[in-house]
C-alpha cells in the first residue's frame, strides 16, 4: 500500500486504516520510516506558517503610517536567527510535542487502560501509526495562511482571560479552529481504539487529557504575556 493511500485511509477510515498499516508493517519496516517523514514535513510545514503567523506586517490590514511603520518590534526583530527561531518554535512544536511527546502520553496512558504491554516495537508501531494523526494540523495550517491573509491575526483580550476578543471573524475562526481539532481527537481516537482494541470509552482518555491540557494551556497565556510586561 502506498503512501498516499496510507494517508488517505487514516483521514477516511483510521481504525480501519490502522489495522491494514499495522499487517502490512509485519511484512516491510519502511511503512513506519515513511510516517516518521511524514512528520517531518509536516513539522516544516507549520514551522513556515508559525513564521508566517507571527512575523506577517499588519501594515497589510490596517492603515498605519510609514513614518511609524518603525515601532512595530516585529519588524527590527525579523533578523534571520529570529526567523530560524519563530520556524523553530512551530516546527518543534509538531515534531517534539505534538509527535513525540503526545504520542508517548498516549501509548503510556493507553497501555495502562488496555492489555498490551508496554514495549519498544509496540510503540515505535504506534508513533508510526500516530505520525499520520497530523494531517488535520496540516489543513489547519492552510486554512490559517488563508485566513491571515484575508483577515487578521488574533489579538489576545484581557477583559476574559483565556478567551479572546469576541468579534465575529474571532468566533468564526475559534469555532473552525475547533473543528480542526475535533477531527484530529476523533482520528487518535479511533486509532487508539483501534491499535490497542479497545472500546471507546477507554481511547477517549487521552484526548481528554489533552483537552485539560489545552485548556490549561490558554488559561496561562494571560501570565505569559504578563511577563513580557504587555498585560
Amino acid at each position: 500500500m502506498g503512501f498516499f493511500e496510507n494517508l488517505a485511509g487514516f483521514i477516511v477510515q483510521p481504525y480501519k486504516q490502522t489495522q491494514k498499516y499495522l499487517q502490512d508493517l509485519q511484512n516491510s519496516s519502511s511503512r513506519s520510516l515513511s510516517s516518521f517523514l511524514f512528520v517531518i514535513y509536516g513539522a516544516i510545514f507549520c514551522g513556515i506558517i508559525f513564521v508566517f503567523w507571527v512575523l506577517y506586517p499588519e501594515r497589510l490590514y490596517y492603515p498605519v503610517p510609514y513614518i511609524n511603520f518603525h515601532e512595530y518590534d516585529f519588524i527590527e526583530l525579523s533578523t534571520p536567527i529570529i526567523l530560524f527561531v519563530v520556524f523553530l518554535g512551530g516546527f518543534l512544536f509538531v515534531a517534539a510535542i505534538y509527535f513525540v511527546a503526545v504520542g508517548l502520553g498516549n501509548y503510556i496512558i493507553m497501555t495502562l487502560f488496555s492489555k498490551k504491554k508496554m514495549s519498544k516495537k509496540g510503540c515505535r508501531e504506534y508513533l508510526g501509526v500516530h505520525g499520520f494523526s497530523i494531517s488535520p494540523l496540516l489543513f489547519l495550517g492552510i486554512f490559517t495562511i488563508l485566513w491571515i491573509y484575508f483577515f487578521e491575526k488574533l489579538y489576545i483580550s484581557y477583559t476574559f482571560p483565556p478567551f479572546i476578543d469576541f468579534t465575529v471573524p474571532t468566533i468564526i475562526f475559534f469555532v473552525i479552529l475547533f473543528i480542526f481539532l475535533a477531527w484530529q481527537w476523533l482520528m487518535e481516537l479511533r486509532i487508539n481504539q483501534s491499535f490497542f482494541e479497545t472500546s471507546v470509552i477507554r481511547a477517549i482518555i487521552p484526548e481528554l487529557v489533552q483537552m485539560v491540557l489545552l485548556w490549561g494551556f490558554l488559561a496561562s497565556i494571560p501570565i505569559t504575556v504578563s511577563l513580557f510586561g504587555t498585560y
